[in-house]
């Protein structure tokens, strides 16, 4: 189910480009909110590797169970979150 959304997602993004006559690549970013790991995984493995989530909490948990390939898009998330944001700052050195 997971991978045919996905497919379908991909197909409508390549018409929308077609149709503006834009060649240049558009990132799909899946967002893993309230999902869970097993399901965060059906979306990896349908080629989906750029993710982002606006939990920390979430974030945390899921973190060290995804493949390190994962392209996580910390913009997304949301601003400093007090307590959290010295375990956000663990996985998202400032560059």
């Amino acid at each position: 189910m997971i991978s045919d959304n996905i497919k379908n997602i991909k197909e409508r993004i390549n018409a929308a480009k077609k149709q503006a006559g834009r060649e240049n690549d558009v990132t799909l970013v899946a967002v893993t909110k309230t999902r869970s790991v097993e399901e965060i995984m059906q979306v990896i493995d349908s080629g989906v590797k750029d993710l982002g989530e606006n939990r920390v909490q979430e974030f945390m948990e899921k973190y060290d169970k995804l493949p390190s390939d994962v392209r996580w898009h910390i913009s997304e998330i949301h601003h400093r979150q007090g307590i959290h944001d010295p375990l956000r700052r663990q996985k998202f050195p400032r560059r």
